[in-house]
């Protein structure tokens, strides 16, 4: 089975590895940060599951394939519809990329809305334009990706759910339940460098489903998936993610 790697492609410099390391508020992206990630597949010859204490991770041999670059800025610099939506609800925006891929489609002004809070850093929602009409999705509740502080054998767990009418074709609707759990901690080796880190195993369940009205019809979609990250302090992003 394929298993596609995120791997932060940051300045990277040798250290002394002894310590755990717990996660908190301030390893969460800010307002302005810039972040290099780069992107490879592997077709099984890692082993990424091992879990515990000082452990050594050794992700050296990964080659990237594809590279992308993550900002963040304020909710106020999103369109000013997104901003009434998520006032008091985000105080990140992540821009994602727009697509015109479907005949009849074009998304555009596409933000994903966080907060990030000494409690949790959470999804709260996510803005898009389609066909010129804004459709901003603050969750029922919000996806808690982390609870803080962050460290060795934390579990928790949480739901999130949303639900949007879309113009001229229906509605879409969910939810997603993941469980974190913080499995080990030690000396992470990728391409670009040595880290202190804390892996965090994520088990989700997803269901998705979108409704035509033309049809009278849903399309359901099940997931369920694990991710394996790779966290360090002060660095905005998972050093590795699979």
């Amino acid at each position: 089975m394929k298993k596609f790697f995120t791997l932060f492609s940051g300045i990277a410099f040798a250290i002394s590895l002894q310590a755990q390391v717990s996660i908190s508020q301030s390893d969460m992206p800010q307002v302005g940060d810039t972040i290099r990630l780069s992107s490879t597949v592997d077709l099984g010859t890692i082993n990424y599951e091992p879990s515990g204490e000082d452990v050594t991770w050794d992700f050296s041999s990964l080659m990237p394939l594809s590279q992308r670059v993550d900002t963040f800025i304020t909710v106020q610099q999103t369109p000013w519809v997104y901003q009434l939506v998520f006032f008091n609800a985000a105080n990140l925006a992540q821009p994602q990329q727009e697509f015109d891929q479907f005949p009849g489609f074009q998304v555009t002004d596409v933000y994903n809305f966080y907060k990030n809070s000494a409690s949790d850093y959470r999804q709260a929602g996510y803005g898009v334009t389609l066909n010129s009409i804004p459709l901003p999705t603050k969750f029922n509740s919000a996806d808690i990706i982390y609870k803080f502080p962050l460290s060795y054998n934390h579990i928790d767990s949480s739901q999130s759910s949303y639900e949007f009418a879309i113009p001229g074709i229906g509605y879409s609707g969910g939810w997603k339940k993941r469980v974190n759990h913080a499995d080990g901690w030690g000396t992470l080796i990728t391409p670009f460098g040595m880290f202190e880190a804390l892996r965090l195993k994520t088990d989700i369940t997803q269901y998705d489903s979108l409704h035509i009205d033309s049809l009278g019809i849903g399309f359901p979609i099940y997931r369920q998936y694990t991710e394996y990250k790779w966290l360090g302090n002060g660095f905005a992003a998972p050093l590795l993610q699979v």
